[in-house]
């Protein structure tokens, strides 16, 4: 099942991307995020219930977003004890900080629930702001 939905979600990606400019304006990141969420909204057929924001935000400003989000979501520290406890990372190993700062070089934007509002900390193409739309309107 998860597989599926995978599978679909990488190909109603790759359809979008495909059919729309992938491209856009470094100048304003969010300029076609209100296509992108219709255009997501179309290909899931998921109803948009809320207005979503998207906000361009430096590269510095959306690592300190992402690691306060990882603090708060995930339980990094006791991930980090319990494979210390059981010999799978050495004691000196800092798991929460690489797993921080691995997971940022993959992440190119970020929906963020509590605020209703995806952050984009550079030129996104039209696929990726799909991407987030979808998450928004799951949310």
């Amino acid at each position: 099942m998860l597989f599926k939905r995978i599978v679909t979600l990488s190909f109603l990606l790759l359809s979008a991307s495909c059919s729309l400019n992938q491209n856009l304006d470094p100048d304003s990141y969010c300029t076609e995020f209100d296509q992108a969420l219709v255009r997501a909204s179309e290909l899931r057929g998921l109803e948009i219930k809320d207005k979503v924001n998207c906000k361009q935000i430096t590269k510095e400003d959306f690592s300190k977003l992402m690691q306060q989000a990882y603090s708060e979501s995930l339980n990094l520290e006791n991930t980090e004890i319990a494979y210390k406890m059981t010999g799978f990372i050495p004691e000196s190993y800092d798991y929460s900080s690489c797993y921080v700062e691995d997971d940022l070089e993959s992440v190119s934007a970020s929906y963020v629930p509590e605020k209703k509002t995806v952050f984009l900390p550079s030129k996104p193409t039209f696929s990726l702001l799909v991407h987030e739309s979808i998450h928004a309107l799951q949310d």
